[in-house]
């Protein structure tokens, strides 16, 4: 039986042993290029996987970053709430005023998280340690898994865009 074989991302194939389409850790402009209930870390998190587009290390354009939002969180470490709307609000899929006038009405909204793909967000990586094994590392979202940001904030006025 014949496979086809989708090497659009593959990138160059003399360096398929080099770690992959890992970015380095870092800050910019990203494109959500998936959205997925429930798929990530075996059914416990929601997946987001973003295409670097512009990056304070330009070697990353072009690499992808998966990122698990745990829609629970037993550690009271996680704030899934608070990822999942600071990342939305970055993505502009609602406003912080949509937020308080919810809260105002205690309305528990409805959203359509597949509407995130296609958008451009900012973003910052960087690179922490598993807790068990000191060589490995991992590369996830900053500042707690809140380090989401609408391409027009002003905190990202001096970040890589394109």
């Amino acid at each position: 039986m014949a496979l086809t074989l989708d090497l659009a991302n593959i990138g160059d194939p003399t360096q398929i042993h080099s770690g992959g389409n890992r970015p380095a850790p870092g800050r910019g402009m990203a494109l959500i290029t998936k959205w997925s209930e429930y798929s990530g870390a075996s059914g416990k998190a929601h997946e987001l996987e973003f295409e670097i587009v512009a990056w304070t290390v330009p070697d990353s354009v072009g690499k992808t970053h998966t990122e698990n939002i745990f829609h629970t969180d037993n550690t009271g470490k996680g704030f899934p709430m608070k990822r999942m709307t600071c990342f939305a609000m970055a993505a502009g899929l609602f406003n912080a005023n949509d937020v308080e006038q919810w809260k105002k009405a205690g309305v528990m909204p409805e959203v359509d998280f597949n509407q995130l793909v296609g958008r451009p967000i900012m973003i910052v990586l960087i690179e922490e340690p598993d807790k068990e094994d000191k060589n490995k590392t991992y590369i996830r979202v900053g500042e707690i898994g809140l380090a989401f940001y609408h391409i027009k904030d002003a905190k990202t006025k001096d970040w890589p865009k394109n």
